[in-house]
């Protein structure tokens, strides 16, 4: 092959996607008045195939959500399940593992599925675990782009 060609692949491969994995995440829902409340949305994302474990935190309103590794992670699926129950998400924060790489403001990085868009990031590498909250949380049920910024 001319080296030309090299290059032009090295290039491509250079500018790929990013990729991370999804480890868990909090949720905090709104509405909740008592015990009944959070035991109904527990069974909801409990009953996801990407879901291993759900710990609830009845003080703060919220669950805390660690995800198989086998499996694809669907935030929208979570908002969907909460709202089933008759809640709201008021905050979702996930965590991913990223492996030195490069963000940069607007950088998308792809993991199960989902691509995650950040947005306000200061460049640097990101190697490690990651705290993301999702910001546009009224976004279209069908895109699968997530705005999110890091606050760990």
């Amino acid at each position: 092959m001319k080296p030309s060609v090299f290059i032009v692949i090295f290039i491509v491969l250079l500018k790929g996607p990013l990729f991370a994995q999804v480890t868990g995440a909090r949720l905090q829902a709104s509405g909740l008045t008592c015990a009944l409340c959070a035991k109904s949305i527990y069974t909801n994302l409990s009953a996801l195939s990407f879901v291993d474990s759900v710990d609830t935190d009845l003080d703060a309103s919220a669950f805390l959500i660690k995800f198989r590794r086998d499996k694809d992670v669907d935030p929208k699926l979570l908002r969907k399940k909460v709202e089933d129950a008759g809640f709201f998400v008021s905050e979702l924060t996930l965590e991913m593992i990223l492996r030195q790489q490069s963000l940069t403001n607007d950088v998308e990085v792809v993991s199960s599925g989902s691509t995650y868009q950040f947005v306000g990031v200061k460049s640097g590498i990101a190697d490690g675990m990651l705290k993301v909250q999702l910001i546009d949380q009224d976004q279209d049920f069908y895109s699968s782009v997530f705005r999110v910024r890091v606050i760990k």
